[in-house]
């Protein structure tokens, strides 16, 4: 996890099976306990899609349709010969 957090920090990227409404319903929390004002009124916010139930199924079923696509291709991964495996330390 720590090295799956590390690469996505260097390199600037933000996860392949996130789901959208989920982050920004975080990022929103984390704003409004930073002291960001709260925005009350009629309009919606970022972060408003996550309380739609439909749309949380939806992009939690795509999450999980790509992970499993992951982790399909992942399992049938072969080294090359002649390469030999490197060794954790």
């Amino acid at each position: 996890m720590t090295v799956l957090a590390w690469h996505l920090i260097t390199k600037d990227q933000d996860y392949a099976f996130a789901r959208p409404s989920l982050v920004q319903h975080k990022r929103r929390k984390l704003e409004l306990a930073a002291g960001a004002p709260s925005e009350r009124g009629n309009h919606r916010r970022p972060g408003a899609a996550y309380n739609d139930r439909d749309r949380r199924t939806a992009e939690r079923q795509e999450a999980e349709r790509a992970e499993h696509a992951y982790q399909v291709l992942t399992s049938h991964w072969q080294t090359r010969p002649g390469h030999p495996i490197p060794q954790r330390t």
